[in-house]
């Protein structure tokens, strides 16, 4: 991988498991709803797309993909996340981006 992708991983590492402990002594604790806005959905969304192209790209280096394979694949994994996120919360995640791009 790039230095650059290695370098903000090494930074948020660290961070990701510090909000992943919360989250389970939240849910450790009671729980409930815990109250993410439109703004922490679509940056949970982010973290996750990110995480999961970088596996995928790990997986096409391992298996030697040639390059229409492995954008195929991509474009594939990106429509699923999508489809997951609009089947299961009515969510359509560029509805996430609109008030960002739209000023």
């Amino acid at each position: 991988m790039e230095n650059n992708t290695e370098k903000i991983g090494v930074t948020l590492n660290p961070l990701l498991v510090v909000v992943e402990n919360a989250i389970w002594n939240f849910e450790a604790d009671g729980g409930g709803l815990p109250g993410f806005n439109d703004d922490s959905f679509r940056a949970i969304i982010k973290l996750f797309t990110t995480a999961l192209i970088e596996r995928i790209w790990t997986l096409q280096e391992r298996e030697n993909m040639d390059d229409d394979e492995r954008v195929k694949m991509g474009l594939s994994a990106a429509a699923e996340v999508k489809k997951l996120v609009k089947v299961y919360a009515n969510i359509d995640t560029m509805d996430l981006y609109k008030h960002i791009y739209e000023k």
